[in-house]
């Protein structure tokens, strides 16, 4: 599976119907052969995954908005002076 990904993205994108679209069908039935057989093993199987993917992903996005709005926001050591600085991910870059 991830090894169809990689091809799909290492090719180039032409116009029209190329070997990039037939690389990303290849790859999107891969996926399918995956994720089908998990619909199989019952609903509580695949309900867990979900609510897993949802709080990963809910608790970055949580995490992100806060850092913003601590970075952005507070005063500086309580002068009340608002920090101008990028968010320090931006900064590394």
């Amino acid at each position: 599976m991830i090894g169809s990904g990689m091809v799909c993205q290492a090719l180039p994108y032409h116009e029209g119907f190329g070997a990039k679209q037939i690389a990303w069908l290849v790859h999107s039935a891969v996926v399918g052969s995956v994720v089908a057989p998990l619909t199989l093993l019952g609903g509580p199987l695949m309900i867990r995954a979900a609510c897993y993917t949802a709080g990963v992903v809910g608790g970055n996005i949580i995490r992100f908005f806060v850092e913003i709005f601590s970075l952005a926001c507070c005063p500086m050591l309580g002068s009340g002076i608002v920090r101008i600085s990028p968010p320090h991910f931006l900064a590394r870059c």
